[in-house]
């Protein structure tokens, strides 16, 4: 299974520090725009499909949230502006697959899963964003649009294919 990313580099620090508390394993923080893709990573449909529009170089998080489930366990909700609106129907244009998954009805970038550890640490995951007050809410740039290999377990994910984001 493939999955397209929007990259979030700037929360890896956040990630790696949530992840060392409980033992998970470390991933590259990311929004994710299509959970499972129809295509190969290769497949020259992705390049026009993730290119226009562009996504948004930045990224507005207003607010932590959960879904008290395994990869929505903590995460920052993005603000779905205009031009992230406009990639996800651009891309549930081209994979109407896409539009069954949630992603586009809450935008958001994960920062821990709810692992069994992770889930006895925090039983309220809300709790954990203690640890970093307002600190990660606000604007965060979005470096690159990539395809990841997901079918295995976290530690196992890899990147197969990477398109930058313009800086704004």
């Amino acid at each position: 299974m493939a999955s397209l990313w929007l990259e979030v580099p700037d929360l890896q620090p956040a990630v790696a520090a949530l992840a060392a508390d409980v033992g998970n394993p470390v991933f590259v923080p990311h929004l994710t725009l299509v959970g499972q893709l129809p295509w190969d990573a290769d497949d020259e449909r992705l390049d026009a499909a993730v290119r226009h529009p562009s996504p948004p170089a930045t990224l507005r998080l207003s607010s932590y949230g959960t879904q008290h489930e395994g990869s929505r366990f903590l995460c920052l909700a993005a603000d779905a502006g205009a031009e992230l609106r406009a990639v996800f129907a651009r891309l549930y244009d081209v994979m109407p697959g896409a539009r069954a998954e949630h992603f586009a009805g809450w935008p958001h970038v994960s920062l821990l899963y709810g692992t069994p550890p992770a889930q006895r640490r925090w039983p309220d995951p809300l709790h954990a964003r203690d640890r970093f007050g307002g600190a990660l809410l606000g604007e965060h740039r979005a470096v690159a649009v990539s395809v990841w290999d997901t079918a295995g377990d976290v530690g196992s994910w890899r990147r197969l294919r990477t398109w930058p984001v313009p800086a704004a």
